[in-house]
C-alpha cells in the first residue's frame, strides 16, 4: 500500500518521534524536564556515567528515576585554507 502521508503530516510525525526520544518527561505526569534547564541540572553529566539519578518533578511533585544516555556524533571539515589549496 503506498504511503499517503503529505509531507507536512511526514514531517509533524517525524517531530513528535523525535521530541519522544529526546525527551525527558516524568513518568507519573508527563512533564518535559526539558522544557526548563533548572530542572535538567542534577540530570545531564558529560558522560552519562552516573547511572539512574533520583529526580522530583516541580510540576506533579513525585519522584522518579532518571538514566542518562549519551551519543556523540562529530563532523570534521578542512581549514579554508586546505579548501582553497584543493581548488574548492
Amino acid at each position: 500500500m503506498p504511503n499517503t502521508l503529505t509531507i507536512d503530516e511526514r514531517m509533524e510525525r517525524w517531530e513528535k518521534q523525535y521530541k519522544e526520544a529526546h525527551a525527558c518527561n516524568c513518568p507519573h505526569c508527563g512533564y518535559d524536564l526539558t522544557t526548563e534547564s533548572e530542572d535538567m541540572v542534577n540530570i545531564v553529566t558529560y558522560w552519562g556515567e552516573d547511572g539512574r539519578v533520583e529526580e522530583h518533578c516541580n510540576h506533579c511533585g513525585k519522584d522518579f528515576w532518571v538514566e542518562e544516555h549519551v551519543d556523540r556524533t562529530w563532523t570534521t571539515f578542512k581549514t579554508e585554507d586546505e579548501e582553497e589549496d584543493d581548488g574548492f
